[in-house]
């Protein structure tokens, strides 16, 4: 080989590793400030434009549902917050009875219901409560409460109220709703309390006319 081929050859080689380089630089520096911008996105702490497209479509929808499509999307939103919490298929459905009867009894509450409910529960309330207490007064407890002090009598009825409460569930059974031999149960059970009732309000005598005295 001649001087001057060796030279155009070592030329030629060296013009191609500097394309080479060239588009190395090229790749290296166009790839670079990709992975900038993706990690500047994802710590950026502005909304994007589609961020912004997704919340403007979430608060249409949230704005034109209507009252039953609301509750039936907070009920999936919380069933599945509670699925993501790890809750079981037993506990689900234990909490789910739990929940029933608890909207059950706020929609039975005493002032949501009809003045003709209202009433109607207070006179099964007065029935049933006088007769514990004339029970009460059968079995001497109503008189056994008269010799102490009046405080005695009060200590007494709010103990009993509150074994009372206990009892029907912490109040989730109404006394109103107790039905069959329940009924007979809650009667006795509410003896202390009805006994105490009588001798704070004064009307323990009363109760001696009662048929249970004879």
């Amino acid at each position: 080989m001649s001087a001057t081929s060796w030279a155009r050859a070592t030329a030629r080689r060296k013009m191609i590793n500097r394309d080479a380089d060239a588009d190395a630089d090229v790749v290296e520096a166009d790839a670079v400030p990709a992975a900038e911008t993706e990690s500047a996105v994802e710590e950026s702490p502005y909304f994007t434009r589609a961020d912004m497209a997704a919340f403007a479509d979430r608060l249409g929808a949230v704005m034109a549902e209507t009252l039953e499509e609301r509750r039936h999307r907070l009920h999936l939103e919380r069933e599945r917050h509670f699925e993501e919490q790890g809750e079981t298929r037993v506990q689900r459905r234990i909490r789910h009875r739990q929940e029933q009867r608890e909207q059950r009894h706020r929609d039975t509450a005493l002032y949501r219901v009809h003045h003709s409910e209202r009433a109607r529960r207070f006179r099964r309330w007065v029935l049933l409560t006088a007769a514990s207490a004339s029970l009460g007064f059968a079995f001497g407890a109503v008189q056994a409460l008269t010799v102490p002090p009046r405080p005695v009598a009060y200590a007494v009825l709010v103990a009993s109220w509150v074994l009372d409460w206990r009892i029907r569930g912490r109040g989730a059974l109404r006394l109103s709703e107790v039905r069959g031999v329940g009924l007979l149960i809650a009667v006795i059970v509410r003896i202390p309390f009805a006994s105490a009732l009588a001798v704070v309000s004064g009307l323990g005598p009363l109760f001696g006319l009662s048929p249970f005295h004879h």
